[in-house]
């Protein structure tokens, strides 16, 4: 469970991520918009890599959270399916289509997976 303050780092630098891309930003950045400074930021995470890494999990926890509630519901398989690629597929490309900094979030994903 991440604390409070890992929970508004991470925020902060999804937000600057978001809107400058993956290589623009620093860890000053995000300390400074995060209202702390850069040791406390190291003290959160090692380096910029953890915290886009620790993005993209909590990111991925949420979305397969609620694929999962969807098993529950009394709904047709097909909408289940449906629901689940929306979730899955469609939301995600929409956040990083609005998002100025998204072609190369896109890329960093990539090379994080090895």
């Amino acid at each position: 469970m991440k604390t409070e303050r890992q929970l508004q780092i991470l925020e902060v630098a999804k937000q600057l991520f978001l809107h400058h891309g993956f290589q623009k930003v620093t860890l000053g950045d995000i300390a400074t918009e995060a209202g702390v400074s850069r040791p406390t930021v190291y003290q959160a995470f090692s380096n910029k890599e953890e915290i886009f890494s620790a993005l993209i999990e909590g990111y991925q926890e949420k979305s397969l959270e609620r694929i999962r509630e969807l098993r529950d519901r009394k709904i047709p398989a097909r909408s289940k399916i449906e629901s689940a690629i929306e979730i899955w597929i469609i939301e995600t490309f929409e956040i990083l289509h609005s998002s100025p900094g998204a072609r190369e979030l896109l890329d960093c994903t990539f090379s994080f997976a090895t």
